[in-house]
């Protein structure tokens, strides 16, 4: 996460980047109950943050997030938190690290 916290944004790649990851996520959420909550890019990384609702009956598969091809084509790993106490709310977060792909383009 500090490498995205550190990395400036590329304005020609950040938003179609983020547009492709979210038209993805957004159509494997259907299968999975989740909802897309944030999808962030900069030069060679993305980020998503995914929340499933407190009335799900299935628990989140990090392995579907994991097995999932994206458009992207980006190098890719998901970790869902499980919920504690009384809260419950899984939440997970997707990393997209793109910087080997965007190399081979140039």
């Amino acid at each position: 996460m500090s490498r995205m916290a550190a990395e400036g944004v590329d304005p020609k790649w950040a938003g179609g980047a983020r547009a492709s990851v979210e038209r993805d996520l957004t159509a494997l959420a259907e299968n999975q109950n989740f909802t897309v909550r944030a999808v962030e890019c900069k030069t060679t990384i993305c980020s998503a943050d995914l929340e499933w609702p407190e009335s799900t009956t299935t628990k989140p598969s990090a392995k579907a997030l994991a097995m999932q091809r994206y458009e992207i084509g980006c190098a890719h790993f998901a970790g869902i938190s499980v919920p504690e106490g009384a809260s419950k709310t899984y939440t997970a977060k997707v990393f997209f690290d793109c910087e080997k792909t965007r190399a081979e383009a140039n």
